[in-house]
C-alpha cells in the first residue's frame, strides 16, 4: 500500500483504473477512524455483485483482512477524486454520507 499525496493520481492507481471495468469507489471520510463496518460492506456488496471496488481510506485498520481479486485499498490523504470524476474512471462513488454517480 503506498501513502498518496495531495494532487498526484499514483500509477498503481491509474493502473488499476486502466486494467479493466471502472470500479465503484468507497470512501467514508478523511475524518471517520472507526469505519470498518462500512468497509465491510461495501467489499460484500462488490463480491455479490461482481465489481470492481477501490477502497479509500486513512486507517487501513477499518479494511477487512481478505480482499476479493478487483478490490483494492488505497491509503489516502487527499485523494484526488476531482481527477476521477473529470476523467469518468469509476461507475459511482460511495462515502459513508451518501451515493454519487
Amino acid at each position: 500500500m503506498r501513502i498518496l499525496g495531495d494532487h498526484d493520481l499514483p500509477d498503481e492507481v491509474q493502473t488499476f483504473l486502466e486494467a479493466g471495468d471502472p470500479p465503484i469507489i468507497f470512501t467514508s471520510g478523511t475524518a471517520m477512524r472507526h469505519d470498518h463496518d462500512f468497509f465491510a460492506a461495501s467489499v460484500a456488496a462488490c463480491r455479490r455483485i461482481d465489481v470492481r471496488g477501490l477502497l479509500l481510506t486513512r486507517y487501513p485498520e477499518q479494511i477487512p483482512n481478505v480482499l476479493p481479486g478487483g478490490v483494492r485499498i488505497f491509503l489516502m490523504y487527499h485523494f484526488p477524486i476531482y481527477f476521477l470524476v473529470q476523467q469518468r474512471w469509476f461507475t459511482m462513488a460511495v462515502s459513508a454520507r451518501g451515493l454519487y454517480s
